[in-house]
């Protein structure tokens, strides 16, 4: 696996620290690293300027949010501008260009099922260029990118990391986006997922203890989630396979949680579609593919691979606009709210 030039193996050990635990203090990550706080926050700052790593965050799974990956064909010489397009909308977390039968995944959350469809048919289907679209579902979720780790850190490592200590929630603190405020603050999040309170303060006119009790509610609840990405070329994964597959609904879970177990494997989740279970996995290259599939079938034989897709263009990765090697270049913030009803 060749691991980029811009990263050493202190640098990977601290993204694999922020996957575990994407706020944490940079005291605490120093002492997983056995270095010290100014340097890790010198190097995460070099890191995130490169567009290699970001944290950021989006609305928990606890609401009544939901996500699907959508296919979609364009017209001949349309799928730079509709993708262009469809990269900026704040719905649209993940857009990639494949080969295979689509031109576009893309990875769509919304607030509720009735925006999500409103979404599709009410502005994805309408873009000039758009020929056709389908929609898979994603009904349960196995594993998911926040879920990824590198590796790179030893076990004592992530034992500090994990075992940094955290305040008692109080019992009055539910979860759920309240008002605006807790709204404007899950975009900043999307933006940056390390935000910290004075900044907030600053931004909203807020008091800073306030700021710091709303980000800490959003956290601890998990209302909002963070994951700390990381660009796959520069951590030796510059191939996207996204896979298709079938099985009886009695062996779904099982087969789900055999793919979630595998080193490479971003994503699995059970879709409501003509297949019943997709997946992301990142490779070291195209080379790699037909023994990942031979693994599948292997440790879940009652599946069937139907159909594949492989990413020949990163366009939007977690809420980045990319750069041609996957770097981040430009947050689009995850703000589901700006369509306020179902007519996109």
């Amino acid at each position: 696996m060749q691991i980029s030039a811009d990263l050493d193996e202190t640098d990977l050990q601290l993204i694999n620290a922020l996957q575990i635990s994407p706020r944490a203090p940079w005291a605490v990550v120093a002492k997983a690293l056995g270095t010290d706080a100014v340097t890790v926050a010198r190097r995460w700052q070099r890191i995130s300027d490169k567009g290699l790593a970001w944290v950021t965050g989006y609305p928990g799974t606890l609401d009544d949010s939901v996500s699907a990956v959508v296919e979609v064909e364009c017209e001949a010489s349309t799928t730079d501008t509709v993708a262009g397009a469809v990269a900026q909308d704040p719905e649209a977390i993940t857009v990639e260009e494949t080969a295979g039968g689509r031109d576009l995944l893309v990875t769509v959350t919304a607030p509720d099922l009735a925006r999500l469809v409103a979404y599709v048919t009410g502005r994805l289907r309408r873009l000039p260029g758009v020929r056709a679209t389908r929609t898979n579902l994603f009904t349960q979720g196995f594993t998911e990118g926040a879920r990824w780790r590198l590796g790179a850190l030893d076990s004592e490592g992530r034992r500090v990391i994990a075992a940094a200590p955290n305040s008692p929630i109080p019992s009055t603190w539910s979860p759920g986006l309240r008002d605006e405020l807790d709204r404007r603050i899950t975009v900043e999040l999307s933006r940056d997922g390390r935000v910290t309170a004075t900044e907030l303060s600053a931004r909203f006119g807020i008091g800073t203890s306030t700021a710091a009790r709303r980000l800490r509610r959003l956290v601890a609840t998990r209302s909002v989630l963070l994951r700390c990405e990381v660009a796959r070329s520069a951590v030796g994964r510059p191939v996207t396979a996204s896979l298709w597959a079938s099985t009886r609904p009695g062996d779904l879970a099982l087969a789900g949680r055999a793919l979630a177990r595998m080193p490479q494997v971003r994503l699995a989740a059970a879709v409501a579609g003509p297949s019943n279970l997709f997946c992301i996995a990142w490779l070291s290259s195209l080379r790699e593919l037909p023994g990942f599939e031979r693994d599948i079938t292997q440790r879940a034989p009652e599946l069937n691979i139907v159909d594949r897709a492989v990413t020949i263009r990163p366009i939007k990765h977690s809420a980045r606009l990319l750069d041609r090697d996957g770097r981040a270049v430009t947050a689009v913030p995850a703000d589901l709210w700006t369509r306020q009803s179902a007519n996109c």
